[in-house]
């Protein structure tokens, strides 16, 4: 009995923390949401609420009704839908289409009509609608038939047309089977009563698929007797048939549709609410016959062709938003209505890249329904760094069909939007990634010249990004630095870059190099060392596989994907980039007195003064003194010259056999110790544990003639 009551008060308790949160939202919100406005828009409503409804309620079409005026009466209907909720509006499509300037009301919304309710976020649900609220009526003259007969393409609109406002013939596009058609010189555009006329320099073949679009002009524009201003819009049509443009999701179920619509029907077919007795419309009689409101039809009904109201890449990459070589690109294209197809139609992609082009897509499956999926798997050869775009108005047959389900006579129009280049599909097949520019982009300095410990680096920039792999070795590139045979040449290692299409090498200078004609680049010497260089693609196909085959899954060999091609150019010798890493050597000291003078093996610093001299100085045939010189030093060109000072005693004449200098200086040049132009320091002998020295004797030419500069005297 206990386990029981504490089985009991778990639930409970569980229950509670459950609704909790429902019941907190219920505490903080419990007031429905109210309708604020609504508008109507040819044959859709929008209801605006004064909050965001749940997405997830969608009541039914039939719980929404409304009134609508048109010339030479009214009409109260039930929506016929789809329904949508977005936010804070309903979308409510399939209304009897409003007129232009005529007005509309919201009649009601039944709740007891619809199993799902509109409700807010935290689950209140509308009520209270005051009935017969007016719409705002944003309407503009549409188009309901499109006839095409000869060289005249005849568009009637559902309310008269304003004849002193005829736009230009630039405000309309003609194509017949995606290719354009020119208007005639005379009387290109046509309009009387509720019929625009379009005529054409050249006939049209029967069955042949024309789309017309209009674009707005500045002045003349397409509208009403009313003054109401045509939208641009884009309508199709076939030669030899008179086609319902507007027959799609969101069209009104009182409109001509095809082989099937709402009304009465005739011969077998249904007609779909044509409401004018004896009157041409578009090519075709209606007869005159009314039945509850709706005309028999007494000749072929109008056609509702399928068409495309949706374009969408519905893959998804596997990794880093780039296909690889092998991954398939998919295309959703979505119809008014479903389809059959038969064959392999296909439509058109742009890598929109210099190392890619177009590809097809060819048809892969949707059949039987309203969405289709057009596939392009991945080669070698495709790469686009903005990414995959679908080109408009290229889904072509290709020797196919594609026809409406429910009325199979005609194929749908193949005009469709495109999509522009997405970075979230780029492509990269493993193609070979070239080289495009070569260049050395390190600083020689204000005297254009690289010392010794200086680094000379060169980057190679190629078409797209690239990975570098240095497991097993690292990539380089030849210097060339002069001189015979090949002894100039130096291996620049890879040093940076991966990731991106520029990589860097580096080179650092070290004694004795020098090359006074600067540094060349010699071309085709890039080569791996045991590494790899691969496009960024083939280097994440190359990871997955790897990550596939540790966890046991399949594979897919990376092998074919190929390396960057390593071809590419060289640089001359440029003066820019001079090297002198060879260090200062001296060659001989004399001391004649009180003053010390050495010769160096090249130019110095004129400012390069410092450092210690420790002096041996002779001053008997059996001793000598060790001393540190503390006079000025002196440079010019070769030659350094140092006094001896107060510390040391001048030289002897005729002593000759212990007299020396030692230099001292600190191992990082700090103490501004004897170094070349080029910034070398003075190669030392040794380390004298106080710092870095140098070590020659001295000849003594003290009491001598002259001395002779580094000769013998």
């Amino acid at each position: 009995m206990k386990l029981v009551r504490t089985f009991v008060l778990l639930a409970a308790a569980a229950t509670a923390a459950v609704l909790a949160p429902f019941a907190a939202a219920q505490a903080q919100d419990t007031t429905p949401p109210t309708l604020v406005r609504g508008e109507i828009d040819g044959t859709i409503m929008t209801l605006y609420f004064n909050e965001a409804l749940d997405g997830t309620s969608v009541p039914a079409a039939r719980a929404f009704r409304t009134t609508v005026r048109f010339p030479g009466g009214g009409l109260n209907c039930w929506a016929k839908g789809p329904v949508e909720i977005s936010d804070k509006k309903v979308i409510v499509g399939g209304i009897r289409r409003a007129t232009p300037g005529y007005r509309a009301w919201f009649y009601s919304y039944d709740t007891s009509l619809a199993v799902d309710k509109l409700r807010d976020l935290h689950g209140n649900e509308v009520r209270d609608i005051p009935p017969m609220i007016e719409l705002s009526n944003i309407s503009t003259p549409a188009v309901r038939l499109v006839a095409v007969s000869g060289t005249v393409v005849t568009m009637t609109f559902y309310s008269q047309l304003d004849t002193s406002s005829k736009p230009a013939a630039s405000a309309f596009t003609v194509t017949v089977d995606n290719s354009p058609a020119s208007l005639a010189t005379t009387d290109p555009v046509e309009i009387s009563g509720a019929t625009l006329k379009l005529n054409l320099a050249s006939a049209v073949a029967s069955g042949a698929s024309v789309t017309v679009s209009y674009t707005k002009p500045v002045s003349n524009p397409l509208q009403d007797t009313a003054g109401t201003q045509a939208k641009g819009y884009q309508v199709d049509g076939i030669a030899g048939r008179t086609v319902v443009p507007d027959c799609g999701k969101w069209a009104s179920p009182f409109q001509a549709a095809g082989s099937r619509a709402v009304g009465t029907q005739a011969a077998g077919i249904q007609a779909a609410g044509i409401q004018a007795a004896g009157v041409q419309a578009a090519g075709f009689q209606t007869a005159g016959i009314q039945t509850a409101g709706f005309l028999r039809r007494a000749a072929a009904a109008p056609l509702c062709l399928p068409k495309a109201t949706n374009v969408e890449v519905s893959s998804e990459p596997v990794a880093a938003a780039t296909y690889t070589q092998g991954e398939t690109i998919r295309v959703r294209l979505t119809f008014s209505e479903a389809v059959t197809v038969t064959g392999t139609p296909r439509l058109k992609l742009d890598f929109s890249s210099a190392d890619g082009d177009e590809q097809w897509a060819d048809y892969a499956s949707g059949s039987g329904s309203s969405s289709l999926e057009f596939a392009y798997t991945v080669t070698q050869r495709d790469a686009s760094s903005a990414g995959v775009a679908v080109l408009a108005n290229t889904l072509e047959l290709n020797g196919g069909t594609i026809k409406s389900v429910s009325n199979a006579e005609e194929n749908a129009t193949l005009a469709h939007a495109g999509r522009a280049p997405d970075r979230n599909h780029k492509v990269d097949g493993g193609h070979r990634p070239t080289l495009s520019a070569v260049a050395v982009v390190s600083d020689a300095g204000d005297d254009d010249t690289y010392a010794e410990g200086d680094t000379v680096r060169v980057a190679l920039t190629f078409g797209g990004a690239v990975a570098v792999v240095t497991e097993g070795g690292t990539p380089r590139l030849k210097l060339d630095l002069g001189g015979d045979d090949g002894t100039g040449e130096r291996w620049a290692a890879y040093e940076s870059g991966s990731g991106t299409a520029t990589l860097t090498f580096a080179w650092q200078a070290a004694a004795p190099d020098e090359s006074a004609a600067g540094v060349a680049v010699l071309a085709n010497t890039l080569e791996l060392g045991g590494g790899a260089i691969m496009s960024v693609a083939t280097e994440a196909a190359a990871v997955r596989a790897a990550a596939l085959k540790r966890d046991g899954g399949a594979t897919r060999s990376v092998a074919t994907q190929a390396a960057a091609a390593f071809g590419h150019a060289g640089l001359a010798h440029d003066p820019a980039h001079r090297v002198d890493a060879a260090p200062p050597r001296l060659l001989r000291g004399e001391i004649d007195g009180a003053t010390v003078t050495l010769w160096f093996s090249e130019a110095l610093d004129p400012d390069s003064t410092g450092g210690r001299f420790l002096m041996g100085i002779q001053t008997s045939e059996t001793a000598s003194l060790g001393c540190f010189a503390t006079g000025a030093v002196s440079i010019d060109g070769a030659t350094a010259t140092i006094g001896l000072g107060r510390g040391c005693p001048p030289a002897q004449a005729g002593l000759t056999e212990r007299n020396y200098v030692k230099y001292l200086r600190r191992a990082d040049g700090g103490d501004g110790s004897f170094r070349d132009l080029a910034g070398n320091l003075l190669t030392p002998d040794g380390d004298a544990g106080i710092g870095l020295y140098v070590q020659i004797d001295l000849e003594n030419v003290t009491g001598k003639t002259a001395a002779v500069t580094g000769a013998e005297v």
